[in-house]
């Protein structure tokens, strides 16, 4: 198993406000060692070249891409046959608490799920999230399907793990979006493909966690998962990671702005 991992240090912001995000335009290709370049980041230093910052040149990225993603997999100069394992180094480090509990939030990445020219991958790809105390709390599992040129997606609460039904293309550019209620222990995803109108619904207000944990957002990593034989030429892209507040619903701010008509219209009365 390869992978990154990464703390959030972040501020809690107000409703619908930008809490932490990741362009990774602003890193160094030349360092291989990612918390080199930025602190939020926590990787092996001995053993990074199944993960790298490359420059996006020669991938035909759709915008929002930019100039440089993050890499995970087998592409030169990133490395399959080294395990490129990240860890965070202790206990202190990893019960790292944000300033105040986040209890509802938005996390969206852009992914690319590339066969390196194969039409399909033979790896898996996962994305997990931990409270404050590296418990996990739920996964998102990419893995090859039946169908040459397409992946499942399946997620987990740590407890059982479903195949959400749902499979998409390989090689095309990806919108990830998750919406996190750790009060209610819901959560809820959709993924967009590049050039489609309608986002495809992964699952909807579902149980996020089995119960381990403490139900606060600590952190996430993510994983290249070897394929049932041998590590692959598989790779994954990805680019502007970030976390959002909870937005409140459209119905919720029609109920406040008329709240507040109402007062200020008795106010004159």
């Amino acid at each position: 198993m390869k992978f990154i991992f990464i703390f959030l240090t972040f501020q809690l912001a107000a409703n619908g406000a930008l809490i932490w995000s990741e362009s990774f335009e602003a890193f160094d290709p030349a360092i291989d060692n990612l918390e080199g370049q930025n602190v939020d980041w926590l990787t092996d230093p001995i053993a990074t070249d199944s993960i790298a910052v490359v420059s996006t040149v020669g991938f035909n990225l759709p915008l929002p891409y930019g100039d440089q993603s993050l890499v995970i997999g087998g592409i030169s100069p990133v490395d399959e046959t080294n395990p490129g394992i990240a860890y965070v180094s202790s206990p202190t480090v990893a019960s790292f608490t944000p300033a105040g509990e986040l209890k509802e939030a938005v996390f969206s990445v852009n992914l690319v799920f590339n066969s390196a020219n194969l039409d399909s991958l033979t790896d898996s790809f996962r994305l997990t999230f931990l409270d404050q105390g590296f418990e996990e709390l739920s996964t998102i599992l990419f893995a090859p399907s039946s169908t040459s040129g397409m992946m499942n997606v399946y997620r987990s609460n740590t407890i059982t793990t479903f195949n959400t039904q749902t499979s998409f293309s390989v090689d095309t550019a990806l919108t990830l979006n998750l919406v996190m209620n750790f009060d209610f222990n819901k959560w809820s995803g959709t993924l967009l493909e590049e050039g489609s109108a309608t986002a495809l619904n992964l699952f909807s207000d579902v149980e996020m966690t089995g119960g381990i944990g403490d139900a606060n957002l600590g952190g996430f990593d993510m994983a290249w998962l070897r394929g049932d034989t041998a590590w692959g030429e598989n790779f994954m892209i990805v680019d502007n990671i970030s976390l959002s507040s909870q937005v409140p619903e459209v119905s919720s701010l029609t109920w406040v702005a008329g709240a507040l008509l109402i007062g200020l219209f008795r106010r004159v009365r």
